[in-house]
């Protein structure tokens, strides 16, 4: 691990990697795309940060390509799953932030009016 690495749980890294939310809480999700941008986000804005970081975790970790729950999956199946990725890939996972220039940082109600006017454009 590098000094500028920070572990961070499995199922927070393969949140990032499938875009399947797979963490056990929305914080946990806020606290890594925050360590990866540098930026206080806001919930409108992590699925543009898990679209940025994704690449970036599954570049740091490439075992971790197809590694998800099968779409549909029940709870129990996903819970079964995550145990099983723990086993093959650890508990928690290294990542670092992302370099300079790989995210963009945006004023988040001006992003959030962005969002809107997009919708309501045919």
């Amino acid at each position: 691990m590098t000094a500028t690495e920070r572990m961070f749980p499995l199922p927070v890294v393969l949140t990032l990697t499938t875009g399947r939310f797979l963490c056990a809480t929305l914080g946990e999700l806020f606290e890594a795309l925050e360590y990866l941008t540098g930026d206080s986000l806001m919930t409108h804005q992590l699925p543009r940060g898990i679209k940025v970081c994704g690449p970036y975790a599954l570049a740091a970790h490439p075992k971790l390509r197809g590694a998800e729950p099968a779409p549909g999956a029940s709870i129990g199946a996903v819970a079964h799953f995550l145990c099983q990725a723990e086993r093959e890939h650890g508990r928690e996972l290294p990542l670092s932030p992302l370099p300079e220039g790989a995210w963009t940082t945006m004023d988040p109600l001006t992003e959030l009016a962005d969002m809107r006017d997009r919708e309501e454009t045919p």
